[in-house]
């Protein structure tokens, strides 16, 4: 269909989800009429519950081949933009990425950073994906871009039902409802009910950006980590029952239909592991009974047959991250009850397999001990998720962390599920002290460009590794980058 512009524009209804098609542009909208996101030319545009706006931008290889545009580039814009090279034949596994590739044409209101990053073609593909979280005012006009482009279309969609062409006139009077009660303001009011639902949700991994999040506990146990500073900001705190149920309240209020939305539950924050067997399955059982009870209050099924949390025909799937040092204090009839309860995929920073390089990031335990305790969530029967940190170190260990990391890898037995996550290092706040202690360990940091070369160096390392013991086969889990840049939660 053609708009009042003669731009083309069409809408339709998938899974609860509003979809806007507009000239070169898909607008997504959760069944209360909120923004989730919008996927141009080669950008996506994605909204969190926190009413950040994070654009990921990529680059035509043309572009890419370029100098950086002048004068358009700052220091933290160009930090942004290289961190996220990947390679090409294995992106990310965040969905909302793969509609950056959308065909060619100019982004509303000018957002997109004007900047690009050289790269040197002998490497082969290489995709660079800039990162830019829009500021208040540049978030504002995008707001009144989509949902008036948005509404628009439904104006067009509500004309063709008069006219006999469509007749879904009463969907798209209804949809057209549920978009005019959001403005930027109304917006921003929903992102401050959930800040008092939630804690920062600091970081997710990529898969779980639509999860249900329940703080299960508050910050990471250890938090000493110097590469670390997601959760300095807060003291460690292992939920009640009476607290849980407290924010179980909280969070089902605010999220409403849209619970039904999503396909897992992730237990946060820093590491669910550290809780005892018995409380931690207790936590599982009273979240699992929660979500249940209000299926059966709503009378929904959520949308049935798609797997989500309130979907009868399925079951529920909880998710967490583990420091494998403290795996210590579960037996392996203990995993066993967990993955039974219904905690099935465990994401884990082995970061490294370079003890020199442990040590100096604090990170407790050695590598060995931390493969031993992949191997025995394994043999609970959890799918892994290992998070290695790509370029931490610098060029001065570049090679003693490459090489040591696959060594610690052949040792892991992986199995079909299990992923790999090339995670490109980024520098942490000041409050770690890893910047102030970077030389004296004997250390330095890449450039970006560098940065981006050596991402691609350990793609290609794991592509040819095989499995252990003469085995010829390739290594059964997934390779797949982690940008903790790409992170938000909505």
């Amino acid at each position: 269909m053609q708009g009042s512009e003669g731009t083309r524009c069409q809408a339709y209804v998938r899974d609860n989800r509003l979809v806007a098609h507009v000239g070169d542009w898909l607008y997504h909208f959760d069944e209360t009429g909120r923004l989730l996101m919008a996927a141009g030319p080669r950008q996506v545009v994605r909204r969190g519950f926190d009413n950040r706006l994070l654009q990921v931008t990529t680059p035509s290889f043309a572009a890419q081949r370029e100098s950086v545009v002048a004068g358009a580039v700052g220091a933290a814009q160009r930090e942004s933009v290289v961190a996220g090279a990947v390679a090409a034949a294995q992106p990310g596994v965040g969905a909302d990425e793969t509609d950056a590739t959308a065909v060619g044409a100019a982004e509303p209101g000018g957002l997109m950073p004007r900047a690009t990053a050289v790269i040197d073609p002998t490497v082969g593909a290489l995709v660079y994906r800039a990162y830019h979280e829009l500021d208040t005012g540049a978030a504002a006009d995008f707001y009144r871009s989509a949902y008036g482009a948005a509404r628009r279309t439904l104006q067009t969609m509500m004309s063709a039902a008069d006219g006999g062409v469509d007749l879904n006139h009463e969907q798209w009077v209804e949809w057209a409802r549920r978009l005019a009660q959001w403005s930027p303001e109304a917006l921003a009011t929903d992102a401050a009910a959930f800040r008092t639902v939630y804690s920062p949700i600091s970081i997710l991994p990529p898969d779980q950006y639509h999860s249900l999040v329940v703080q299960v506990t508050l910050g990471c146990s250890y938090n000493k980590c110097l590469f670390c500073d997601f959760y300095r900001d807060r003291r460690f705190h292992i939920r009640s029952e009476i607290e849980l149920e407290a924010h179980l309240d909280h969070l089902m209020a605010f999220l409403g239909p849209r619970v039904a939305d999503r396909k897992t539950v992730f237990l946060a924050d820093g590491n669910a592991f550290v809780v005892p067997t018995e409380r931690l399955i207790r936590m599982i059982t009273q979240i699992r009974r929660r979500l249940s009870a209000t299926a059966g209050a709503s009378g929904s099924t959520g949308n049935a047959g798609t797997g989500g949390l309130l979907d009868a025909t399925g079951g529920i799937e909880f998710n967490a991250f583990m420091d494998t040092f403290t795996l210590e204090y579960k037996t392996l009839d203990d995993l066993r009850r967990i993955y039974e309860a219904g905690l099935h995929t465990v994401y884990s920073g082995l970061e490294t397999g370079s003890n020199r390089l442990r040590q100096f990031l604090a990170k407790p335990g050695s590598a060995e001990e931390a493969v031993e305790a992949l191997n025995t969530l394994k043999a609970g029967g959890f799918r892994l998720g290992v998070i290695l940190l790509v370029g931490v170190g610098g060029p001065a260990a570049a090679d003693e962390h490459l090489a040591d990391t696959l060594q610690a890898l052949q040792q892991i037995k992986f199995t079909d599920g299990d992923l790999i996550y090339l995670s490109p290092f980024v520098d942490p706040d000041a409050i770690t002290g890893y910047r102030a202690t970077l030389t004296a360990g004997g250390f330095d940091s890449f450039t970006q460009d560098g940065l981006a070369q050596e991402l691609v160096r350990w793609r290609r390392a794991l592509a040819a590794m095989q499995m252990p013991d003469g085995d010829a086969r390739p290594l059964p889990a997934k390779v797949t980058l982690y940008s903790i840049l790409e992170h938000i939660y909505g």
